[in-house]
């Protein structure tokens, strides 16, 4: 059986002959996959038609383009903002009737105070960390327990809560690494530093960060590493009340989907991976009343809805 044929992507001029000829097409791209079916699943939710909600990797962006605007290589997000500041510019003439819309994740900026840096009309930030984070609430994990048949007392407000503080040092370690652009991976297994105690999970944060700093041989750094996670995490105690602003949606994911694995008959929790929890949560437990009074989803409608008129 042959390969999969990968689809050709357009160039960065390419789009721009096609807005010029067709302003009125109603695009929008997304981070990836699972941004682009959340976001299918709003807007058709709504009632919304003629619009097609695109993954980032289907443009061809120039490593040049995201290095000039000082962005990360290596993240889809770095491309949805080279693309939304590229496309204002090329085509500020059209900027009353284009309908392009680029949409990416808060990522770090509410933590380290950057949200005022990409002023686009083009772009749109999730109001939390990321897209993931509007699954963080108490109605949609008592839709994903009672959808994985639970057995178990303890409630959805108190799964958040116990969720929270491993989210939040795994968010801390993560931001601490990118600004001190040590560019070291997470370990793929953090689970291994943690453990359940009764309802509990118990972080042991300084295996994690010596085995962390080990793999990217950056052990003769961890006193500067160290320092940074607390001087960030003072700033969020002090400046961040909202948990959902301070937490990375593939650790939500992978931690919620291990924690309720305690909680599913034996013979079916190999069915509840965090991929199967993810959709689960961004398909089937949505309450599309709360989703429709978050900013980021009121601009959407707004956009779409003033500009078919």
């Amino acid at each position: 059986m042959g390969k999969k044929k990968l689809e050709r992507r357009r160039s960065l001029r390419e789009l721009v002959s096609r807005y010029k000829r067709e302003p009125e097409l109603c695009d929008i791209y997304v981070e990836g996959e699972s941004d682009r079916s959340f976001i299918t699943w709003f807007l058709e939710a709504k009632g919304l038609k003629d619009f097609v909600v695109y993954d980032v990797a289907t443009v061809e962006i120039p490593a040049e383009n995201i290095q000039n605007l000082g962005l990360n290589l290596n993240s889809k997000r770095s491309s949805v903002i080279t693309l939304a500041n590229y496309l204002e510019q090329e085509l500020a003439a059209l900027s009353d009737t284009l309908r392009v819309t680029c949409i990416c994740d808060r990522d770090f900026d509410i933590l380290l105070n950057n949200t005022e840096k990409w002023k686009l009309k083009l772009l749109l930030f999730t109001d939390y960390s990321c897209l993931e984070m509007y699954w963080f609430n108490e109605v949609t994990i008592h839709k994903l327990l009672h959808s994985i048949k639970y057995n178990g007392d303890i409630k959805p407000y108190h799964i958040l809560n116990i969720l929270s503080s491993i989210l939040l040092e795994l968010f801390l370690i993560r931001a601490a690494n990118q600004v001190l652009d040590f560019g070291i991976r997470m370990l793929e297994n953090y689970r291994k530093c943690c453990q359940l105690k009764e309802n509990s999970i118990f972080f042991d944060q300084d295996i994690y960060i010596t085995k962390f700093l080990n793999h990217g041989a950056k052990r003769t750094e961890e006193k500067k590493f160290r320092e940074k996670i607390e001087e960030l995490r003072k700033y969020a105690e002090q400046n961040i009340p909202d948990p959902r602003m301070k937490m990375h949606g593939h650790d939500f994911g992978e931690i919620l989907s291990w924690y309720i694995k305690k909680y599913i008959a034996k013979n079916n929790q190999s069915s509840y991976n965090r991929e199967i929890v993810e959709i689960m949560l961004s398909l089937g437990g949505q309450d599309l009343t709360m989703l429709e009074s978050e900013t980021l989803f009121k601009n959407l409608l707004s956009r779409l809805s003033s500009r078919s008129e």
